[in-house]
C-alpha cells in the first residue's frame, strides 16, 4: 500500500469532492465546504487551503464561513486532517469560540484487490441486509444500546437516504439466537470514486468477542469489490482502530473537528 498516494486519492476524492447525499458542495477557493439540504443537519468545512496562511489570514477565513452559516443553521463543524493542517489553525478556531467537537477519528483504508484471509472466512453468525420498508427498529436498539444514547435521528438520517436511492447506503443487522446484537452500513459514493465508507459497525456490549465486527466488516468489504471500488474507509476510534489495523486496514491520516455554535453567541450577547 503505497500510503502517500492513497492519502492524496482521499483528499482529492473524499475532502475536495464528497459525493454526500443531499448536500451541495461549494469550493470558495479558500475552502470547501458542504450544506445539507435542511438545517436538521450541521453543515461543515471539510477542506481548507490555509497551510500556509498567516494568522490575519485564517482569521479572516474563519469570520467569513461563521457569518455565512449563520442562517443555515445552528451550527457548523471545521473538520481538517493532521497530515495538512496549518499549524496556527487550531488556536485561531478556538480562539473564535470553536469547540472541539469529538474523539479524533483514525482514517483506516483497506485495500480490496487484496482481502486478508480474515475477512474471506465464512459467516458464522445470521446476517441480514435492511432494504427499504423495513422495520429497522431492531438496528435502533443495537444503536443506542451501543452508544448508551438515543440515536433515533442519526438513524433516520441514513434510513432516509437508503430509501431514496438504495444504491448509495447499505445496511446490515446481525443476529445471535435471533436477537439483534450488531449492526453497520456503507455509504456508496457515484461512479468515479474510489472509497465505499463503512459506519457504525456497533455490537451491544454482551455481544462483543465473538467475531461479528469482523463479520459486518467481511460483508460490506466484500460488497464494495463486487460493486467495482478499490477500497473502504472506517473512521476509527480507540476500540475500532485496533480491529480494523488486525484485518489489513492502514491509518493514513487522523481526522479531527471543531464545532461552532450559534447558541454560543446568543449566550454571549446575553451576558453582555
Amino acid at each position: 500500500m503505497d500510503i502517500n498516494a492513497i492519502r492524496a486519492l482521499f483528499d482529492e476524492q473524499e475532502r475536495m469532492n464528497l459525493d454526500l447525499v443531499g448536500f451541495k458542495r461549494e469550493d470558495t477557493g479558500m475552502v470547501v465546504r458542504y450544506v445539507p439540504p435542511s438545517p436538521v443537519r450541521y453543515s461543515f468545512v471539510l477542506y481548507d487551503r490555509l497551510q500556509h496562511a498567516d494568522a490575519a489570514a485564517i482569521d479572516a477565513q474563519i469570520e467569513e464561513q461563521v457569518a455565512y452559516f449563520r442562517t443555515l443553521s445552528s451550527g457548523f463543524e471545521w473538520k481538517f486532517c493532521t497530515h495538512d493542517v496549518s499549524p496556527l489553525l487550531i488556536e485561531r478556531l478556538l480562539a473564535h469560540g470553536f469547540t472541539k467537537d469529538e474523539e479524533d477519528s483514525a482514517i483506516m483504508v483497506l485495500e480490496l484487490d487484496s482481502l486478508p484471509a480474515t475477512l474471506q472466512a465464512p459467516l458464522q453468525h445470521d446476517i441480514r441486509r435492511k432494504h427499504p420498508g423495513d422495520d429497522v427498529s431492531d438496528v435502533l436498539a443495537v444503536l443506542n444500546g451501543a452508544f448508551g444514547e438515543d440515536l433515533s435521528r442519526a438513524l433516520n438520517v441514513i434510513y432516509t437516504e437508503m430509501c431514496a436511492d438504495p444504491a448509495r447506503v447499505s445496511m446490515y443487522i446481525a443476529y445471535v439466537d435471533g436477537q439483534p446484537a450488531s449492526c453497520g452500513w456503507t455509504r456508496f459514493p457515484s461512479s468515479g470514486h474510489d472509497f465505499a465508507s463503512l459506519w457504525a459497525g456497533s455490537t451491544l456490549p454482551h455481544y462483543r468477542h465473538r467475531g461479528l465486527y469482523t463479520e459486518l466488516i467481511n460483508v460490506r468489504a466484500h460488497e464494495a469489490a463486487e460493486r467495482g471500488y478499490k477500497f473502504v474507509t472506517v473512521d476509527a476510534g480507540s476500540m475500532s482502530r485496533p480491529i480494523t489495523e488486525k484485518h489489513g486496514f492502514r491509518q493514513i491520516t487522523t481526522m479531527c473537528a471543531y464545532f461552532y455554535s450559534y447558541e454560543h453567541e446568543q449566550a454571549k450577547d446575553s451576558a453582555s
